[in-house]
């Protein structure tokens, strides 16, 4: 299979979605209302090839004339995939000749998703732009932990590698970090494709060791790179460049970063996924409001994703950029649940943060337990600890002293007493809360009742 040249943004050829140029540059408006007909076919064909969307779309109109039209279209949501597991009733067709796939995501609880040979093939063409628009491309040589595990899409990561004409090496497990770091200096690894909390058991070898890695360039997905953890990374394994995609097994590629996105920004592959962003009334939010990413996917008919709501919260923002591609950008501002209320103020989980890209001897992974005792909120944070860099830690009031004074709306509530004083752990990795189908930190265990 030959690299595609993304740089010079060469055309996806999409069944029933091709142009006589490249995409990327085409208005928006004119890819918008493509899209709406598009979606107009997949809702028909699904409610007249499923019971469930036969019932789901009972009165949605026959064709959507106008974005109107498709805030008239039910939500669905990842409840919809677990009322029936595996969800049969939501196929459209004899899944014969295609591929199941589970995600449990940061919850834990399963969702299995259906994806025929075509679009799993369309999809991995995306999620190749994606990597060689984050600089992957035939210089790189490219390490891969990956987690093997019950029906895993882990393959796809390098089905869509091999469109970059990258050099690939698929380390896999990464609990052995001796064999790890020996794979890395053997091929020469100066690009690792992980999720930031994946290095962890590798750099805490590192500190045991005194041992020192160069790995330039860093491409991440799958959970947030908070910036605690990108000083960290930085540091420990002088990372220059960070890269990100954004993409999920439920609903397929999402968004990928030209040369002007920040960490959290994306360009949507937009001849893959209409988006929408949502309030909390279901309605569309405002230029600049924060909302619900909302996905369609234009080209799943197996197991349709139709108006899905996925739990992440973005803006919307302004459709130009330097780089000149048209697509729709977001910013992406975590998930729903990483919005914490303490005592009656909100706060953001990166609030709880600070402390671990100030003290060297975290790694910058850090969890949140709420508990609630005599009626009052009880914050207790987690950091994990950077192998023998800890001992540099005298003691967790340190860090709770200096979270207080860079957070003062928490020093505040400390201080009036209307929640209980907060309280700091330091940790091995092993004792982090993780999910047990992702094997994903669980960032937030809210245990108030």
């Amino acid at each position: 299979m030959h690299p595609i040249n993304w740089t010079e943004f060469s055309e996806i050829v999409v069944p029933e979605l091709s142009s006589d140029r490249p995409t990327d540059f085409i208005p928006w408006d004119l890819k918008r209302r493509e899209a709406l007909g598009r979606i107009s076919d997949l809702i028909q064909f699904a409610r007249t090839t499923s019971e469930f969307y036969c019932n789901r779309f009972r009165n949605v109109p026959e064709a959507l004339l106008g974005e109107q039209d498709l805030a008239a279209v039910p939500f669905s949501s990842s409840s919809d995939l677990q009322v029936e597991v595996p969800p049969r009733g939501l196929l459209t067709g004899d899944p014969t000749q295609s591929l199941v796939f589970t995600s449990g995501g940061s919850s834990g609880e399963p969702k299995i998703v259906y994806w025929t040979a075509e679009e799993l093939w369309t999809n991995v063409a995306y999620h190749g732009k994606g990597y060689a628009m984050a600089g992957i491309n035939p210089g790189s040589v490219v390490g891969t932990f990956g987690v093997p595990g019950y029906l895993t899409s882990e393959f796809t990561v390098y089905l869509g590698l091999m469109r970059t004409g990258s050099l690939i090496v698929p380390i896999g497990m990464n609990n052995d970090p001796e064999r790890l770091l020996r794979y890395v200096t053997m091929f020469h690894v100066n690009t690792l494709l992980v999720m930031p909390s994946d290095l962890m058991p590798l750099l805490g070898y590192l500190d045991e060791k005194n041992l020192e890695l160069d790995i330039p360039h860093l491409v991440y997905g799958g959970e947030r790179l908070f910036s605690s953890t990108k000083e960290y990374l930085r540091k420990r394994l002088h990372v220059w460049r960070f890269n990100s995609t954004f993409q999920s097994i439920d609903v397929g590629t999402i968004g990928f970063q030209c040369e002007h996105c920040t960490e959290a920004q994306y360009h949507i592959h937009d001849t893959l996924q209409y988006i929408e962003c949502v309030n909390e009334q279901g309605s569309w939010a405002a230029d600049g409001e924060i909302g619900e990413l909302v996905i369609t996917n234009l080209h799943r008919r197996l197991l349709p994703v139709i108006r899905y709501k996925t739990g992440d919260l973005i803006r919307r923002l302004p459709e130009s950029c330097p780089c000149g591609i048209t697509n729709p950008r977001i910013e992406l501002l975590g998930r729903r649940q990483e919005a914490i209320k303490l005592a009656g103020e909100l706060f953001r989980l990166d609030d709880f943060g600070v402390p671990a890209s100030r003290f060297t001897g975290l790694t910058g992974e850090f969890q949140i337990t709420l508990e609630k005792d005599r009626a009052m909120d009880r914050l207790r944070i987690t950091f994990e600890a950077a192998g023998a860099t800890s001992r540099s830690i005298r003691s967790s009031q340190i860090i709770v002293d200096y979270l207080l004074e860079s957070v003062p709306k928490l020093r505040d509530l400390v201080a009036a007493r209307v929640m209980h004083p907060v309280v700091v752990d330091i940790v091995n990795r092993e004792a982090m809360l993780r999910s047990p189908s992702s094997g994903k930190i669980i960032r937030v265990n809210d245990l108030r009742e």
